[in-house]
C-alpha cells in the first residue's frame, strides 16, 4: 500500500501566467538552491566517498516526486510506494534500504534523506538528497561483501526520523550475523527485545 499524504488544506492550485524572465529567474534560483545542497554536503560529509568523490546527488522534486533539478530523479516514487505509512508536514525520511524504495537506491551504503516540503499545510514540493558512505558496517570493510546471503550482512538496518519526534525502524540483524564493528542501532532510543525497534514506536513491515 502506498504512503497516505497528511494534508490540511485540499484546495486545488491555481494556474497562472508566468513570463519568460520570471521563469528565468525561478529556474536560476532552482539551479543556485541545488549547488548550495551540493556545496553544503561537501564541506560537512565525514564519508570520503561524498568529500572527495562527491558522490551524491542532490534533488528538488515536485509534488508528485517528479525531478526539479537535481540528480537521479526516481527514487522518491520508489519510496512512496514502498512505504506504507503517513507522510506529514515536519517530516523527514533516513533510510538505506533497497526494499523500502522498489530498488531507487542500490545497495545499503546509500543513504536518502526525503523531505515534503508544505506551505500553508499543503504539500507544494520535495527535497532530497543521497550520498554513498563508505563503511556502513556489515562483515567487511566498505560494506560490499560479495559471498552475503541477506541485506544485513552488508551493515546497519533503517529508520524513519521525524521532527515530531517518532521513530519506525527496521527489524535489526542478529548479533551471530552481525561483524563487531557493525553499528548496533541506527536510532539511539532504547531498543525492543522482539524486534530491536525503538520501544516507543511500532515495528516497520
Amino acid at each position: 500500500m502506498p504512503a497516505r499524504i497528511v494534508q490540511g488544506n485540499r484546495k486545488p492550485f491555481k494556474k497562472i501566467k508566468v513570463d519568460t524572465v520570471t521563469i528565468d529567474i525561478i529556474e536560476s534560483a532552482l539551479r543556485n538552491a541545488r549547488y548550495e545542497m551540493d556545496t553544503v554536503l561537501f564541506r560537512t560529509a565525514m564519508s570520503p566517498g561524498i568529500r572527495e568523490q562527491h558522490d551524491e546527488f542532490p534533488m528538488i522534486a515536485n509534488v508528485e516526486g517528479k525531478m526539479v533539478v537535481g540528480q537521479f530523479g526516481s527514487f522518491i516514487w520508489g519510496f512512496m510506494q514502498g512505504y506504507d505509512g503517513t507522510i506529514e508536514e515536519g517530516d523527514i525520511f533516513l533510510t538505506n534500504d533497497p526494499y523500502a524504495v522498489n530498488g531507487a537506491i542500490s545497495h545499503a551504503n546509500d543513504w536518502l534523506m526525503l523531505m515534503p516540503i508544505y506551505k500553508q499545510k499543503r504539500l507544494i514540493a520535495w527535497s532530497a538528497m543521497f550520498g554513498h558512505m563508505t563503511d556502513v558496517g556489515g562483515k567487511v570493510p566498505g560494506s560490499l561483501p560479495t559471498d552475503a546471503r541477506q541485506i544485513f550482512e552488508e551493515g546497519t538496518g533503517t529508520c524513519r526520523i521525524s521532527t515530531r519526534s517518532r521513530r519506525h525502524c527496521a527489524p535489526r540483524a542478529s548479533a551471530a550475523s552481525r561483524s563487531p564493528s557493525a553499528s548496533a542501532t541506527t536510532c539511539s532510543t532504547p531498543r525492543c527485545t522482539r524486534c530491536s525497534s525503538a520501544t516507543s514506536a511500532r515495528c516497520a513491515s
